[in-house]
């Protein structure tokens, strides 16, 4: 499978663990901010990164909090324009900063599913109830067709602290916005899930490689394969389901 994926972030942690360190600094117009400002086709911003099979638009540090409005769409029109073939695309994943501002509209309006991470505290699964309120009203604004919602991650799962009932409870009060109300999610199937807390995370992001090229096996490469078996299954499975 290969992927290309897009740093939304000003952050940039996603794009200096994906690229060497010459690259971390990049001019603007070699970023994801030339799409936005310039409406720059996709395709000559992509980079080749640290791991095979992946592609990168960066992002850059200052990319605003708030774009103009007329720019929150050029992320979408930029890839419905981009050829999947050379090189080929099998799965676009844009990662999003942590505020719902206008960087994450823009994802919103490029996106087609949506996947959310719980860190499994208070402030995650408020901010999560917030996320949802978000996505209706960039759906009903922008008149999209409803994104499909793939399901919770339980991220950075402490099973030294955290009881199963916490699971439940989160995915339950999470099941109760009306948006998911309106979603394919049910009970069961809400979880996409569990990625555990693990020395390991740190430590591939410190040799700025997958936890796959760690020496020996890690413990979280199962927990990864499960994750996006999942997300595929149900991304295969909705693609061919009336809306």
């Amino acid at each position: 499978m290969k992927v290309l994926v897009i740093d939304t972030d000003p952050q940039c942690n996603l794009t200096q663990w994906l690229l060497p360190k010459a690259d971390w600094h990049l001019p603007m117009k070699s970023t994801i901010m030339a799409v936005y400002q310039d409406e720059h086709p996709v395709q000559p911003l992509m980079r080749s990164t640290n791991i095979p099979r992946v592609w990168l638009l960066p992002a850059h540090p200052d990319l605003p909090p708030t774009l103009p409005y007329d720019q929150e769409r050029h992320l979408a029109e930029g890839l419905s324009r981009l050829n999947l073939e050379d090189p080929r695309i099998d799965v676009i994943l844009i990662d999003t900063q942590p505020g719902l501002y206008s960087l994450t509209r823009s994802a919103v309006i490029a996106a087609r599913y949506v996947i959310f991470p719980f860190r499994l505290d208070e402030p995650s699964d408020n901010g999560t109830q917030r996320l949802f309120s978000f996505l209706e009203g960039v759906e009903a604004s922008q008149q999209l067709v409803p994104l499909d919602l793939l399901g919770g991650v339980a991220n950075a799962y402490d099973e030294t602290r955290l009881a199963e009932s916490k699971l439940l409870e989160l995915r339950d009060h999470a099941l109760a916005h009306p948006r998911l109300k309106r979603s394919r999610l049910e009970p069961y199937s809400f979880w996409l899930a569990t990625v555990n807390r693990r020395a390991d995370f740190p430590q591939a992001e410190h040799n700025q490689c997958s936890v796959f090229e760690l020496k020996g096996k890690s413990p979280a490469i199962a927990e990864i394969q499960s994750l996006t078996k999942g997300v595929l299954d149900r991304v295969n499975s909705y693609a061919y389901l009336p809306k």
